[in-house]
């Protein structure tokens, strides 16, 4: 049973001049003012806390299993990002596959999904490495874009200065979906969400869900919180120590759970939190499961490649495809950097593992020709694909 165990957002009332009547008349609209979390109490229904503890499990033993730094950890993070951002992008309406991602990270002409994809990467990237250290209001803004340096000075993301609004007519907020708090009261509503994402004394899945839907009120940026809002969940993971050295990509759960994901966050939004902890915590069970299953097929695609291309032992090519996992993308010069090789040996490698099928042809070019891994470029669209078909709940037979 669902139960309020949040203060319904409020409201205020404000003016937008609208055109009418040879003029221009003053009209009402209505911003959201999302209730203080630094300190409430979370209360949640026992069969959503009972979710949240399932959940709590399976990232316990998934984190345990894949400890450290090695490099198959690393090969796996790298692509669960890809998987995440390209999800990410699905629930903003930006429809790409990893090759077109793939196409932009290689600075190669791409589409401007691809493209939105790939500053997804560099955003979620840059937020968890910021989590790591501390979950605060850089860490957010890096959700949003990774920082950048102009003339040596460090950029980041801005609060909105102007009232936004989702849904209805692009010329005012009147009639929309929703309105979010004025621009004067975000910077507020954010310290107030990093107080509570530094609590210990919440269950992280509840907590990740609440930051969430809380960072999707506020929409504290111009543009992409959806996105900002989703990499917060792996920051809160990240900063409690939960997800260990996966990336869980929950977005691409959520992508096919759309309509019972908008009503939640419109649950939220009337003080009930359970219908969106519950949808969290269900498919935080499925994408960390998935992301394990993603990981063990990455480790065995080099035994793979190796018996399709037989390469000979202490070649170029038996070097390179150790190698692809973490770098599935590579130009002839970029063999030779990682294997030191000479540029012909680099080229026998390249054209043995492509030869065999393990590399594919990205670029149409022939000076500097880049080559993909596709079986790893593919697994990120494999991963959005599995998860994204919602399991049926079959009713129990006696």
């Amino acid at each position: 049973m669902s139960m309020a165990s949040l203060t319904p957002h409020g409201g205020e009332s404000r003016e937008w001049r609208v055109p009418g009547g040879g003029g221009f008349a003053a009209r009402e609209y209505t911003a959201s003012i999302p209730p203080s979390l630094g300190s409430t109490t979370i209360s949640l229904a026992s069969e959503t806390a009972e979710e949240c503890a399932l959940a709590g499990i399976e990232f316990t033993v998934a984190s345990r299993a894949r400890r450290g730094g090695s490099a198959d950890i690393k090969a796996a993070r790298l692509l669960l990002v890809r998987a995440e951002a390209l999800a990410s992008c699905q629930l903003d309406g930006h429809m790409a596959n990893g090759s077109e991602l793939a196409k932009s990270q290689a600075g190669l002409p791409s589409t401007r999904n691809a493209r939105l994809a790939g500053v997804g990467v560099e955003a979620f990237t840059s937020h968890i490495a910021a989590a790591d250290r501390a979950l605060g209001l850089g860490a957010i803004a890096a959700a949003h874009t990774a920082p950048t340096k102009v003339a040596g000075k460090r950029r980041v993301a801005r609060y909105r200065t102007a009232q936004t609004w989702l849904g209805g007519s692009d010329l005012w907020p009147l009639g929309a979906d929703y309105v979010p708090p004025r621009p004067e009261r975000v910077p507020a509503l954010m310290d107030d969400l990093v107080e509570f994402c530094a609590r210990m004394d919440i269950d992280p899945i509840t907590q990740s869900a609440v930051a969430h839907a809380q960072l999707l009120s506020i929409q504290p940026f111009q543009d992409a919180n959806g996105r900002a809002a989703r990499a917060l969940m792996n920051g809160v993971w990240r900063r409690r120590g939960l997800a260990g050295a996966l990336v869980v990509p929950i977005s691409a759960a959520i992508a096919g759970d759309r309509r019972r994901y908008d009503s939640a966050w419109h649950a939220y939004r009337k003080g009930d939190v359970d219908p969106m902890v519950s949808l969290v915590a269900r498919h935080s069970l499925r994408s960390i499961t998935e992301a394990t299953a993603s990981a063990d097929r990455l480790a065995l695609m080099p035994q793979v490649w190796a018996a399709a291309a037989r390469p000979r032992r202490g070649s170029a090519a038996h070097a390179l495809i150790d190698l692809l996992s973490s770098h599935p993308l590579v130009t002839a010069t970029d063999v030779m950097r990682l294997t030191g090789v000479s540029q012909s040996s680099a080229y026998e490698a390249i054209v043995r593992l492509a030869d065999a099928g393990v590399l594919r042809r990205l670029s149409v070019l022939r000076r500097d020709t880049v080559w993909m891994a596709g079986d790893v470029i593919d697994e990120a669209d494999r991963v959005v694909a599995n998860l994204s078909r919602i399991p049926v709940r079959r009713p129990a037979t006696a």
